[in-house]
């Protein structure tokens, strides 16, 4: 059977979607057959969806290695190429800012560990094509000290429930104190050095990291929705440590957060859907899945697209909705969760939990509140 029967792939835009992405991860050359019959408007159609799936840089190596009577027009491949160029430039930025604030806190004494992002793209052919984002900064002793840091710095330190924000130079920067149950506050877990054109930097050791990029999409998937850009990261990940990792105990801890379930259906899809052939991974963990719940999880995943930017453009904001307009929403976001538990159920039971106490409360008050939250951070300052 083939990978687009597997996962019920029909539509001409997505198989040109996948060929494209697949060479351009492993740098093979794309086969004409699965390109050679889109439209001008099928075209635009998969730029857009490489744009909503934070992949639209990952995908440009192999566009440009179609003949030119495959190619998209003009205008839509300098489109391509403008964007591209933007995430390199974005990239190169984001570095620089790194490697600032990781000279500062070093001269300020407290140690600071990078987790995913710019750690993550180490891993990739081509780094600087990565669909960028924020900084994520890890503080496994010193976490008040660097909030005081920051503050001394002259920034204003934003409270949240799970982290705290600044902005340096245009870039947003997440304080981590503790992840998840993988690093409760104070825990100074096993690092990696790294050393490259970026400097010299802590990210997490090889087990520490498989749990962290398994566990971090598992939490987004029911929260906001993922993207395809998820899966290649893991996919890079193992292809470079896969020998490093103890699978069976990564299962144990991913039972341990709820998403036991999620780890072998994740990695089965990056083997199917991008190619990825690395010869470490236990067989329970590339084969024997349902082609039920990889269909599930891949189509979930095209349809949300990274953070559910796609529901994003296509839907109201919630905040707009008349009541009976935020009930519907709601409820097909509970649907949707419970759809999902079988990959992570602690975390489908509180988001279920955690939505429909927001509409009881908008129903019984009238409004939202946050006064909690801006009430800490008060209280904090």
């Amino acid at each position: 059977m083939s990978v687009n029967d597997l996962l019920n792939i029909t539509d001409k835009v997505e198989v040109a979607f996948r060929e494209l992405l697949r060479c351009g991860l492993w740098g093979g050359m794309p086969r004409i057959e699965c390109l050679g019959d889109l439209s001008e408007s099928d075209w635009r159609h998969l730029l857009a969806l490489a744009q909503e799936q934070a992949v639209t840089g990952l995908c440009y190596p192999a566009l440009v290695k179609l003949p030119a009577g495959y190619r998209p027009s003009m205008d839509t491949l300098l489109q391509w190429y403008w964007r591209t160029g933007y995430i390199e430039q974005c990239n190169r930025h984001l570095r620089k800012v790194w490697d600032e604030l990781n000279e500062r806190f070093g001269q300020a004494g407290i140690k600071v560990v990078l987790l995913k992002g710019i750690g993550v793209a180490n891993w990739y052919d081509r780094p600087l094509l990565r669909a960028p984002g924020d900084l994520d900064l890890y503080f496994p002793l010193d976490y008040d000290r660097a909030i005081r840091t920051v503050r001394q710095w002259g920034m204003e330190v934003e409270y949240g429930d799970w982290h705290h924000t600044f902005y340096y130079k245009g870039v947003e920067v997440e304080l981590h104190a503790a992840y998840n149950h993988l690093a409760p506050r104070g825990l100074d877990i096993d690092t990696s050095v790294v050393e490259n054109e970026v400097g010299k930097y802590l990210i997490p050791a090889s087990a520490f990291n498989a749990q962290l990029l398994l566990v971090h999409p598992a939490f987004h998937l029911l929260q906001e929705g993922i993207s395809i850009r998820y899966l290649c990261d893991w996919a890079v990940f193992l292809r470079a440590n896969a020998s490093a990792i103890d699978f069976d105990s990564l299962r144990q801890e991913l039972r341990k957060a709820g998403i036991g379930n999620f780890g072998p259906v994740f990695t089965s899809l990056a083997v199917i859907y991008l190619d990825l052939d690395v010869s470490e991974l236990p067989n329970r963990w590339s084969a024997g899945i349902s082609g039920r719940k990889l269909q599930q999880l891949y189509r979930d995943m095209i349809m949300k697209g990274n953070f559910g930017r796609t529901a994003v453009l296509i839907h109201q904001p919630f905040a707009s909705l008349s009541l009976g307009g935020k009930l519907e929403r709601v409820g097909k976001d509970v649907f949707r969760a419970i759809r999902l538990s079988p990959y992570c159920r602690k975390q489908a039971k509180g988001f279920v939990c955690h939505k429909l106490g927001r509409v009881c409360k908008a129903v019984i008050t009238g409004k939202e509140f946050r006064w909690e939250k801006r009430k800490r951070q008060r209280e904090e300052q």
